[in-house]
């Protein structure tokens, strides 16, 4: 049409028709709203729609619309207004301890709780003036602090200002271990400078004149130690397996023991069967002398120590007769349970 009208249009009386503006005003007129609001309670009812609600039994959807310009509610019926029940339910003068204690943790969704009072109880929440006080305090030393149970993780980060130690058990500062590694450093160059027209080697300002002070090595080695040439030279590994430690070396080439000898958890093998009383046992000879299946335990000498059954039983043990007899479960049970 271009923003041109239709002129002379006859009255609608078929819905396909074309509306008039006089047919459409006359129905826009018809509808008064204000009829609706300032309604009487006489009638007791709305029209909304051509839908009829009466006595509140016909639920009203809103369709997602809001309901402004609501009167504040004079009765427990009426419709509260966001603003009365703000005040009503969540107004300032509302406090924590009039709410229901919560069933479950509470988020403070990344707010603060302020003006907490200071703790008094041990289950109280403590504020961060509390918190500094107690455990950040700059006056708070580690001698404060109770005795750590495990290890501290220090996070990679240093402990400073830490004194020089005096007991074993002391932290060592750095400059501490330092020194010692450098006196260390330096006596083991005086050791391998020392000449042999001296006779002496000095270590830690401790003389070792003709070898009357032990030297401590401290667990550490002496690498670089030529052969042996005569009987009071000192030994390298290589030399000492080759004279003492040989294939071809038998166990009575080698001196007497003068103590006792672990064999490491290794076996003996290849005993011969013993001929005299100082003779060790090889595992037949001991089997066929001492535990014979026949051999009875009246037979076998009385021990002088404790007797351990390593968790197996004794089976078949007779009702004690004596004081000094073993009692079978049967009788125990019967005289204490």
């Amino acid at each position: 049409m271009n923003n041109h009208k239709i002129t002379g249009l006859a009255t609608p009386t078929a819905n396909g028709d074309a509306s008039t503006k006089q047919y459409i005003d006359s129905l826009v007129s018809g509808l008064n709203p204000t009829t609706i609001v300032n309604g009487t309670n006489a009638d007791s009812k709305l029209v909304a729609n051509e839908t009829e609600i009466t006595n509140g039994t016909t639920p009203l959807n809103m369709n997602s619309y809001k309901i402004t310009g609501l009167a504040s509610a004079t009765s427990d019926s009426d419709a509260l207004s966001r603003l009365a029940g703000d005040s009503r339910y969540y107004t300032t003068a509302t406090t924590l301890d009039g709410i229901t204690a919560p069933a479950g943790n509470v988020s403070l969704n990344n707010h603060k709780i302020t003006s907490l009072a200071n703790a008094t109880s041990d289950t109280d929440a403590l504020n961060r003036q509390t918190a500094d006080a107690r455990y950040q305090s700059i006056s708070t030393t580690l001698d404060h602090i109770p005795v750590a149970t495990d290890s501290v993780d220090l996070n990679n980060n240093k402990i400073i200002n830490l004194a020089t130690p005096t007991q074993n058990t002391d932290g060592a500062t750095k400059a501490y271990v330092d020194s010692v590694v450098a006196s260390i450093n330096s006596n083991v160059d005086s050791i391998i400078n020392a000449t042999v027209s001296t006779s002496k080697l000095v270590a830690n300002s401790t003389e070792l004149t003709n070898g009357s002070t032990p030297l401590n090595m401290n667990s550490q080695k002496i690498t670089g130690l030529a052969n042996a040439t005569t009987g009071t030279d000192g030994l390298n590994r290589v030399t000492a397996d080759g004279r003492y430690y040989s294939s071809s070396t038998t166990l009575d080439q080698i001196s007497i023991p003068t103590a006792d000898v672990s064999l490491n958890s290794n076996k003996i093998t290849g005993l011969a069967d013993p001929t005299s009383a100082t003779d060790a046992l090889n595992r037949q000879t001991g089997d066929s002398r001492y535990y014979l299946s026949t051999t009875a335990l009246n037979d076998i000498t009385v021990a002088a120590a404790n007797v351990s059954m390593n968790s197996h039983k004794i089976m078949n043990l007779a009702d004690a007769t004596s004081a000094t007899d073993a009692l079978n479960r049967q009788t125990g049970d019967s005289r204490y349970y």
